[in-house]
């Protein structure tokens, strides 16, 4: 049983160190003219976060014991190939532009 206690601690931590790095990132990314703005629908998207996972993992736990660990997986792995490919895409593509305009 005191691993479980290790295991949320590793949690709140991760959950402590990601939530403000996630904002300041989604700040850093925005317009000053829409930073607020952007800011706001940032953490309206972080709340439906936070309440869709219960409802979802209810539900699946009770088509099988071990369905919400995997579809978590699932789509934290997809999350990661998004990130991945479509933000790396976008954000070398502003880079080049913004090196371009430099010259």
């Amino acid at each position: 049983a005191s691993y479980l206690y290790l295991t949320m601690a590793l949690v709140a931590i991760g959950q402590g160190l990601s939530s403000p790095n996630i904002s300041a990132l989604v700040s850093n990314l925005a317009d000053n003219s829409m930073q607020g703005e952007i800011l706001g629908i940032n953490q309206s998207i972080q709340a439906l976060a936070q309440a869709i996972p219960p409802i979802v993992g209810g539900l699946t736990v009770s088509q099988h014991l071990n369905l919400p660990i995997t579809l978590a997986s699932i789509v934290v792995l997809v999350a990661w190939l998004v990130f991945l490919f479509v933000f790396n895409k976008n954000t070398s593509k502003s880079e080049s532009e913004n090196q371009t305009k430099a010259l």
